[in-house]
């Protein structure tokens, strides 16, 4: 359910909706308990969606038609998904980059921190 971005090499949640039926290792009500979380999580956060006002008739949007919402693949050939298990989430890329900009980090909650 989690994979590596091929471009970015964050860890991407991948694998809700129509993508997956069961999670292994977990009674089949768990399962259904967390995609249905992971479901909810993901299509009811409104920070993950994209809102658009097209002002100019030469405006344009483009999308990385990698993830699980996109529905169909534009292209018949796609890299085949996979998880490298030492790629870091968005935060923690984040933070990584706070700390060598000026070797602090707000870190979670505000609370500062030395790397």
């Amino acid at each position: 359910m989690v994979r590596t971005h091929p471009i970015t090499g964050w860890k991407a949640v991948w694998g809700f909706g129509f993508h997956v039926r069961h999670i292994d290792d977990v009674t089949e009500a768990e399962s259904q308990e967390l995609l249905s979380k992971i479901t909810r999580l993901v299509s009811d956060n409104h920070d993950l969606q994209v809102r658009l006002r097209w002002n100019n008739s030469g405006d344009m949007d483009l999308v990385d038609g990698r993830g699980t919402r996109m529905g169909l693949r534009t292209i018949s050939m796609a890299g085949k998904a996979f998880l490298d298990p030492n790629s870091k989430s968005r935060l923690q890329s984040k933070l990584a980059k706070e700390v060598k900009a000026n070797g602090e980090t707000n870190g979670v909650n505000g609370v500062k921190g030395h790397a």
